[in-house]
């Protein structure tokens, strides 16, 4: 029988949900001050950078983008503190951009499977546009919108960015999106598909090896799945520069569908 939640229940949980938040602005908070306090980190400002910066500036006009706080931290610093394995990063509550400025240091998986082999190849003025593009959108208003559409308007309006820099739609998305659009994937929906079972009748040893048995077979279905989804990302968002359309906080944002092709 499911117990009936009380109003007493319900303000247990509204006041734990609070103080977790509170717990977590305040660790952010910290970790800010970490970074920007950290004899290795270096303080970034227009017109450095001024590419990138610029970039945002056109696709987001009514956003100060020139303005926003932007640190250079090195990445055994950011792993010490929690950071592990980021390129880079916005945080919303002090509206900073921290990037990683030795991104050939992050660490990196020690396994082998396929999913393992899937990393980013990306310059420093790249991952900027990237987070200027975040800090945008919650600038814009987005925010409270979800993970996917805050990164698909991230990755969408670099677009324009990468093509002037001369990448084809493949090195784009290969390069740049697969990483994040493999972790877009039901992976486990596509495992159960793979071998023909119901994957909660199966026990965790069985599962971990039909899981590595098949693991290349899951990976290549994953793998064509995210690549189709960056191809209609890039032209969803090749249209929009074709169109020379700017973002404003009138606009909607551009509810694209293609993370459903899961």
């Amino acid at each position: 029988m499911i117990k009936k939640l009380t109003w007493s229940d319900a303000v247990k949980i509204k006041r734990t949900d609070r103080k977790q938040k509170e717990q977590a602005v305040q660790i952010s908070a910290d970790n800010m001050n970490r970074i920007a306090n950290y004899h290795g980190t270096s303080k970034i400002c227009y017109p450095e950078y001024a590419k990138s910066f610029d970039y945002v500036i056109s696709c987001c006009p009514s956003v100060k983008a020139s303005e926003v706080s932007l640190y250079f931290c090195p990445a055994a610093y950011l792993k010490k503190i929690g950071y592990d394995r980021v390129a880079g990063f916005y945080d919303v509550s002090h509206r900073v951009v921290v990037i990683c400025e030795d991104t050939d240091k992050i660490t990196v998986s020690k396994q082998n499977g396929p999913f393992e082999s899937v990393r980013g190849k990306f310059e420093i003025d790249e991952i900027i546009v990237h987070e200027l593009l975040h800090y945008a959108h919650h600038a814009m208003g987005y925010m409270g919108i979800s993970i996917n559409l805050e990164e698909e308007f991230a990755y969408g309006n670099s677009v324009g960015y990468l093509k002037k820099k001369g990448y084809s739609d493949e090195e784009i998305i290969r390069y740049n999106f697969l990483p994040y659009l493999i972790q877009t994937i039901n992976t486990r929906k596509i495992f159960a598909q793979v071998i023909g079972e119901q994957l909660s009748t199966l026990t965790p040893d069985k599962l971990k090896r039909l899981f590595k048995k098949h693991e290349q077979e899951i990976f290549d279905i994953v793998e064509e799945i995210a690549l189709e989804k960056g191809r209609k990302l890039i032209l969803i968002y090749s249209e929009q520069i074709t169109d020379n359309v700017s973002i404003n906080k009138s606009m909607k944002t551009n509810r694209l569908d293609f993370l459903d092709l899961s």
